[in-house]
């Protein structure tokens, strides 16, 4: 009982220092401090499980091990909503800096490759041997009568 107290400690002492912060600095700050406390409870809650030496059965394992799946269902509850949250509040500047990452990487590779074809003289000597053997015949098949 005297470790989940000093969790919950801990977790109120980052949440009100995020707060803090989040006033003077940014409002990021405040929209992930839920999911930022929660998972260093998390955290502490794992590393007791791992450093602790429990009885083969008992009480206490069973206690901590309710406490911490409490734990990471409201943490992952808490992930999504900080996610949603901030979809909603700034999703056209994500929908408009998706659009631009995409189009500057689709430029961007297809000079890049034309760069790479360019610049790789064993390539050009293959096309220009290909165009050789093989020459492109370009026919007219209008017919006269087709007029």
């Amino acid at each position: 009982m005297a470790f989940l107290a000093m969790t919950i400690v801990v977790m109120g002492i980052v949440a009100t220092l995020l707060y803090y912060i989040g006033i003077k600095v940014s409002y990021s700050y405040i929209l992930y401090t839920p999911s930022i406390t929660l998972s260093i409870g998390v955290c502490l809650y794992i590393g007791k499980l791992f450093t602790i030496n429990y009885p083969v059965e008992g009480l206490p394992i069973v206690f901590d091990i309710l406490i911490l799946s409490i734990l990471c269902a409201v943490w992952i509850f808490a992930i999504v909503e900080a996610f949603i949250i901030d979809v909603f509040e700034q999703g056209k500047e994500m929908k408009a800096d998706a659009k631009y990452l995409l189009s500057q990487a689709s430029s961007y590779n297809i000079r890049w490759m034309m760069e790479k074809i360019a610049s790789n003289r064993i390539v050009a000597k293959w096309i220009k041997s290909f165009l050789i053997k093989f020459p492109l015949k370009l026919e007219d098949n209008r017919n006269e009568n087709n007029w």
